[in-house]
């Protein structure tokens, strides 16, 4: 039995044998029925006060407990804590901190201070070197161990991994992982060692990491019971759940009504032709139509979004000439052969343009539109050096 053990278990027999009596008998008591006089338990000490503090503080480190046991009892005789304050620890088993609240402040300062100087310091973590950096795409190289296990195979082992990868990397860049994580998941091939790696993120980024995970599993999930029902995953209920009109709440709102009207039509024609004429699989669908966003759903590597508001290569007035001008000019370059490999990057900028600069207030129009004079100027430059008609 542990020193602790001892001195808690001696108090608990203490209150024991104190409450408890035998019956009371009417008339005199025999001799030999007489109880035997309760021995007064004996007052607890510095060194019992030390055994008993030790265990809070050591953090079920056995050595360090002997260091804090010592510590504390010399603190407890130097400050001269009071019998009834000792008494207080002697009798509590859980709840000592309203104990030591009753020492004055200097005993409680001292005993912090025993602590402390029972408590070897820690080594300082060697500073960051800024010279390296580990993209979240290549941090997150075994999103599989991430998690869950995943005991499902061939080509939905692959889009489950792949909505974890999706999800791990976003999250990732959105809390800005430190590089001493991102480099620790990256060398992280099992779930114990990506655990450890987990350790290293700050609180808020370790939930944000843990919650990716179990989301794309759901995800995943969802899709894959979706998906049992041909009928319900069509290309017409597609598009109606993307591009439905609860979807375009809030965007183009500031372009002309006709203007939004076709642009709205536009981009459920463009998703339309997409998804019959490439015959978008059936998980694709599925997981639109679980709330999936693309690109995850689609598992496209470069991360774009062809499906915004609106979709790509749908140009809408947005009311500032020189930015439809610039727009336009951009939307032309994407079409061009010569600029094939930026081709996804200038759509979504025309996308991201027009979202954007048609929702401006009347008062940032004349500043954003001497921005986009300048942007065409760039542009008209680039496709002279790509061999493309401005």
């Amino acid at each position: 039995m542990s020193r602790v053990s001892r001195v808690l278990f001696a108090g608990v027999m203490i209150a024991a044998c104190g409450a408890r009596g035998p019956a009371p008998l009417s008339g005199p008591l025999p001799v030999a029925l007489a109880p035997e006089p309760v021995a007064t338990p004996a007052p607890v000490t510095c060194a019992d006060a030390g055994v008993l503090l030790a265990r809070t503080y050591a953090a079920y480190d056995d050595a360090m407990e002997q260091k804090h046991e010592g510590e504390i009892a010399k603190a407890c005789t130097a400050g001269t804590w009071a019998q009834p304050v000792l008494d207080c620890i002697g009798s509590t088993i859980s709840g000592s901190e309203k104990c030591v609240e009753q020492l004055t402040h200097e005993q409680q300062v001292a005993l912090i201070g025993s602590v402390t100087q029972a408590t070897p310091p820690k080594e300082p973590e060697p500073p960051e070197d800024d010279t390296k950096f580990t993209p979240c795409e290549v941090a997150i190289a075994a999103p599989a161990a991430f998690g869950e296990p995943l005991t499902i195979t061939g080509d939905d082992l692959a889009f489950a991994v792949a909505l974890r990868q999706h999800r791990l990397v976003d999250t990732c860049n959105e809390d800005s992982w430190p590089e001493k994580a991102k480099a620790c998941f990256a060398s992280a091939l099992d779930g114990a060692s990506i655990m450890k790696c987990v350790g290293k993120l700050p609180d808020r980024a370790q939930t944000g990491a843990i919650t990716a995970a179990v989301a794309a599993q759901g995800l995943a999930d969802k899709t894959f019971a979706a998906r049992k029902v041909a009928a319900n995953i069509a290309c017409p209920k597609v598009v109606g759940k993307h591009y439905g009109e609860a979807a375009w709440k809030d965007k183009l709102s500031k372009v002309k009504p006709a203007d939004r009207k076709a642009a709205i039509a536009s981009s459920r024609a463009r998703m339309t032709k997409a998804c019959t004429t490439d015959k978008w699989p059936a998980t694709v669908r599925a997981c639109v139509l679980v709330g999936g966003d693309f690109p995850e759903c689609t598992m496209h590597a470069s991360g774009v979004d062809p499906w915004g508001y609106p979709a790509f290569g749908v140009v809408v007035p947005t009311g500032v000439p020189a930015c439809d001008k610039y727009i336009a000019a951009i939307a032309k370059l994407a079409e061009c052969p010569g600029a094939k490999d930026m081709r996804d990057g200038l759509l979504q900028a025309v996308s991201t343009a027009t979202s954007t600069m048609s929702e401006l207030p009347e008062e940032s129009r004349k500043v954003i539109a001497e921005v986009c004079v300048q942007g065409m100027e760039s542009v008209n430059s680039q496709a002279k050096e790509l061999g493309c008609k401005p």
